[in-house]
């Protein structure tokens, strides 16, 4: 277990900053779906709801889009000491894995509650 750790801590520090960035959006993408499935009472699959229809919705999405958009630059920047100069600038720092963790995020967090509500 203990060589298994080196060698990713290896893999990990060997990694341009723009690919942990992407590492991490993707990692809170998928904590953020299991957050929103479990916050919300009602266990409907968000897909077949109005958008936002029911307050319940309104808070889980709202924490899931907070979880994957907010929270990883935080990681990024104070925890990873990421700047935005070492990626390209501001732009690529917030949108490096955004669409992949979105999708990602929303596919998890509608499988869940399927599986839930079975």
């Amino acid at each position: 277990m203990k060589k298994f750790s080196l060698r990713l801590k290896e893999k990990w520090t060997a990694q341009p900053p723009k690919e942990k960035i992407w590492w991490v959006r993707n990692l809170m993408a998928m904590a953020a779906s299991l957050v929103s499935t479990l916050i919300k009472p009602v266990l409907n699959p968000p897909i077949s709801e109005l958008l936002f229809a029911s307050s319940a919705s309104a808070v889980a999405a709202l924490l899931g889009i907070f979880f994957f958009i907010i929270l990883p630059f935080i990681f990024s920047r104070f925890f990873l000491k990421i700047t935005p100069e070492q990626v390209g600038g501001w732009p690529p720092f917030f949108t490096s894995g955004l669409i992949t963790s979105f999708f990602l995020w929303l596919t998890l967090w509608t499988a869940a509650y399927n599986l839930l509500a079975a």
